[in-house]
């Protein structure tokens, strides 16, 4: 088993990032829709398909593991 730990940096504050500060209050729910089409689109999945069959989880978890790029954010997964 392996894991990989991504950490984004506020540099000017010396803290470590979570999502509650970068997003606006209320996210989740937003964000959680996001995280479940774009693991649909990985799997090549229908759009309305349940990711239970794949992902044997009903929802992609919210994780505070993550990076930026200049497309967006990227989220960690291990096994």
């Amino acid at each position: 088993m392996y894991n990989i730990r991504y950490l984004s940096y506020d540099i000017m504050n010396a803290r470590v990032l979570t999502l509650d500060m970068i997003f606006r209050n209320g996210y989740e729910k937003s964000l959680q829709k996001a995280l479940d089409a774009a693991a649909r689109e990985r799997a090549g999945l229908e759009a309305d398909a349940p990711l239970d069959g794949y992902y044997f989880v009903e929802h992609i978890p919210l994780t505070d593991n993550f990076f930026y790029t200049p497309s967006g954010i990227i989220f960690g997964y291990d096994p």
